[in-house]
């Protein structure tokens, strides 16, 4: 997509010196906008893909400022116990999909939950680790009956599954959200 956008931008350019009127003139700038646009946009994804940052910083360390980017834009407060988490027991694949698990769930907060506080716990439970993101929002309507969920929800569960976890939510309107994802991790 970024080679095609890049020879689009040549083909604009190409044009751009064939023009003769004001309305071409208008029409060229518009379309070298959406190029441009589009190849930001293009970097953006492919950015956010992988996070840069979890290879500069320990995954807790991670969401501490993910969480610290929430809590500036957010009016709620968020509570968390980190202390369980060990990036020796973590593979990449697992930690990228918890940092997005995550992500959702607090962007989902912000949308959706006009919750107040939201807690975010790391537990060692047998083999594996528990994540569980509980909010005292507004709740889900008729979360057991949605089948395949909105987007996001369906999101988490997808990643969960791709690291060999569980995904389960539980909600109850007008008391908030309770999301749990058990994933495993590797031995010392």
């Amino acid at each position: 997509i970024g080679q095609q956008l890049a020879a689009m931008r040549l083909e604009i350019l190409w044009i751009k010196d064939r023009l003769s009127t004001e309305t071409d003139e208008d029409m060229f700038r518009s379309l070298v906008n959406m190029t441009l646009n589009a190849s930001e946009e293009l970097k953006q994804i492919c950015m956010d893909l992988r996070p840069v940052i979890l290879d500069k910083m320990a995954l807790a360390a991670t969401l501490e400022e993910l969480f610290k980017e929430f809590r500036s834009g957010a009016n709620f407060n968020i509570a968390s116990d980190l202390s369980h988490l060990d990036d020796e027991h973590l593979n990449p694949e697992t930690k990228i999909n918890i940092y997005r698990i995550l992500q959702e769930a607090m962007s989902n907060i912000v949308r959706h939950s006009e919750a107040n506080d939201v807690e975010v716990v790391f537990k060692r439970e047998g083999p594996g680790l528990t994540l569980t993101i509980k909010d005292d929002g507004k709740g889900i309507s008729g979360v057991e009956s949605m089948g395949s969920y909105g987007f996001g929800i369906m999101s988490m569960r997808e990643r969960a599954k791709i690291i060999g976890g569980d995904f389960a939510i539980e909600s109850v309107p007008g008391k908030g959200t309770l999301i749990r994802v058990t994933f495993p991790v590797k031995n010392k």
